[in-house]
């Protein structure tokens, strides 16, 4: 949320300091069992969910009234379902599921509420190295949780941008378990395109990516001899690139090196995307700058203006900006005032 400056209701103080409370709310309809059980159950009366998921009777009737103030479920003739909201995002069975993301979040609190701490002491200063075994299985829940979001954001980014031509190569950059590209190449299967990430996650992705046109070429970008060799095999050929939540992985003077050394690999008609959360946009990519601040040793996110001047020094005339539904930004880089693409806004 973002608080209007002149605003002094004690409401929106209150909204403010009780945000956090229906993150909890939500993780304990799932939890308890609620959200599983109308799920694959259909409707169901007050006392069927409170007998069947062991619950106490007073409790369990004063939290299901909440999940219905909330909107998490809906009543109809005595019996509670999902409402579209649940439906669309606690779901199992969901497309757009985001339950390893609010499993995730929790590890993600301690530091925030440490805040003070790395003011004091610097970006970094909470980050510790972790026994092998936790370490696995928080990248695993990561991992999981950039893909639920991703589904959401990539139909968001593909509405927004589209390829004019009806073949061209599209070449993602960090592009993780390759969400963002299947997308893309399932909306326009007659182009090509190459996954780039760490060889680690290409090994891990290697299974689901099996497809006549899309590639995986293991590269660390921040490796020169490595990123070298992709410039060289690719140079020229890309109608898209595309930087998806890479840019604010990276301190300044290593996105001002990426940029200026990728270029090469855009065709004259073709464009850069990057896509990412912007401090100066809305209050999500402010508040993800603090997110990377606690929990990065040097990732933040970037204004608009800042990007642009960067994707500019890199040889790009023109820029684009998109604001996407989800607080998300595609800036869209070329050298042509009228690239082989169209955008849409929302």
């Amino acid at each position: 949320m973002r608080i209007n400056p002149a605003d002094t209701s004690y409401g929106t103080f209150c909204e403010l300091i009780g945000a956090y409370r229906m993150f909890y709310v939500t993780q304990a309809a799932l939890t308890s069992g609620i959200i599983d059980l109308l799920d694959n159950g259909g409707g169901a009366t007050s006392n069927e969910i409170i007998s069947q998921l062991d619950l106490k009777q007073a409790e369990g009737n004063r939290f299901l009234a909440l999940l219905e103030h909330a909107g998490l479920l809906v009543r109809s003739n005595q019996q509670w379902r999902l409402s579209p909201f649940s439906k669309t995002y606690l779901s199992q069975s969901s497309f757009s599921s985001q339950r390893s993301s609010l499993a995730f979040e929790p590890l993600l609190m301690e530091n925030w509420r440490q805040l003070g701490t790395i003011l004091q002491e610097g970006q970094g200063a909470l980050i510790q190295e972790q026994p092998q075994d936790q370490y696995l299985e928080r990248l695993q829940l990561f991992h999981h949780a950039m893909a639920e979001a991703a589904q959401v954001r990539s139909r968001e980014l593909w509405d927004a941008v589209v390829p004019l031509p009806e073949q061209g190569t599209i070449i993602d950059l960090g592009a993780g378990d390759g969400t963002y590209l299947r997308a893309f190449l399932h909306r326009h299967p007659r182009w090509c395109g190459v996954l780039c990430d760490l060889p680690d996650v290409c090994e891990r992705v290697a299974p689901q990516s099996a497809s006549e046109n899309l590639t995986l070429s293991p590269c660390n970008v921040l490796d020169q001899k490595e990123l070298d060799a992709l410039i060289e095999a690719y140079r020229g050929t890309a109608g898209i690139v595309l930087l998806s939540n890479l840019h604010h992985c990276y301190a300044p003077d290593e996105n001002r090196t990426l940029l200026q050394q990728i270029a090469p690999l855009v065709n004259n008609n073709g464009v850069l995307i990057v896509h990412d959360f912007f401090r100066d946009a809305n209050s999500f990519g402010a508040l993800y700058d603090l997110h990377m601040l606690a929990n990065t040793f040097n990732g933040r996110t970037y204004s608009i203006s800042e990007t642009c001047s960067i994707v500019t020094n890199a040889g790009f005339s023109y820029t684009e900006t998109i604001e996407l539904p989800s607080f998300s930004l595609a800036l869209v880089a070329s050298r042509t005032q009228h690239p082989v693409i169209k955008t849409n806004k929302y």
